[in-house]
This record gives structure tokens, sequence and C-alpha cells, in this order.
């Protein structure tokens, strides 16, 4: 190969790349669309799990509500989201485009809030039964009952 077509090879490259980097600079990517692991949904393709675990949270004995709307925003639904903020519902909606096993700290993810609170011992129930490893871990099945009890402990 001459020295010119090689040059030229050479130099056609180095144009190439300096275009694609000062594009990527100059237009990043987009953010992720994941939380927790928790992707968006995307329009067009159909749902391969749609359940409502119910998830009960008691500080003391006073039942707080799950804020409707947790996962739900004009650009991006969660495959982990709620509507309610019913406090009677306590509804969680596991809507998603997989068949990845979502659990209870993906929801906490997405809602932006630690599982464990400052200052009070945790307590879990899953369907009457008490949980003692880590809440994150809990598998989200359907019409399963959750139920938090944040206590002050006892000195």
């Amino acid at each position: 190969m001459p020295k010119a077509t090689k040059t030229v090879l050479i130099t056609g490259a180095v144009v190439i790349a300096a275009v694609v980097a000062a594009y990527l600079y100059v237009f990043p990517k987009p953010a992720a669309t994941t939380t927790g692991e928790v992707p968006c949904l995307k329009n067009g393709i159909p749902l391969t799990q749609h359940l409502h675990p119910l998830l009960h949270i008691f500080v003391g004995t006073v039942e707080e509500s799950i804020p409707a709307n947790i996962g739900l925003s004009p650009t991006c639904e969660r495959a982990v989201h709620t509507h309610s903020d019913d406090v009677a519902s306590g509804t969680i909606h596991v809507e998603s485009q997989d068949s990845h096993r979502y659990t209870l700290g993906n929801f906490f993810a997405v809602w932006g809030k630690p599982i464990e609170r400052d200052g009070y011992d945790l307590s879990v129930t899953v369907d009457g039964a008490p949980f003692a490893g880590d809440p994150s871990t809990i598998e989200l099945t359907d019409g399963q009952k959750i139920v938090f009890t944040y206590a002050i402990p006892r000195r």
C-alpha cells in the first residue's frame, strides 16, 4: 500500500474518532432507566408478570400509608410501583415485561426510602409468619401480605 494511501486512511480514522468523541461529549448518553434494577416499562411490549403484593407499615400501632405513584412519572412507569395511597390498600404493583423476581428491596429502592429506621426495631411478617431474615430479600408474589412494625426498643 502506498504511503499516501496509509496517511489518508490514518487521517480519516483519526477524524472519525474525533467526531465520535465530540458527539458523545456534546450529546451524552441518556440517564439510566433503572432504579434498584427496576426498569421502566416500554410501550408495545406485553407484560409477563402482573402481581399485587400488599405492604402494611405500622409505627407502633399507627398504620402509615404508602404514597401513591411511587415509581410513576410522566416519562417512566417502573415495573414495581404504586397507584393508590389508601392506607387500607398497601398494594404494590409488579407489572413487568421480564421474568425477573422483584423483591421488597427493589420496591424500597424505587421509593427512595431505607427499610431500616433509626431509633426503631423492625419486625416483619409475611403472610402472618414471622420473617427473621433481611427484609430487602423478600420476593414479591401475588396476594402476599407483608407487615412491617417499627417499635421503639425497650430500655
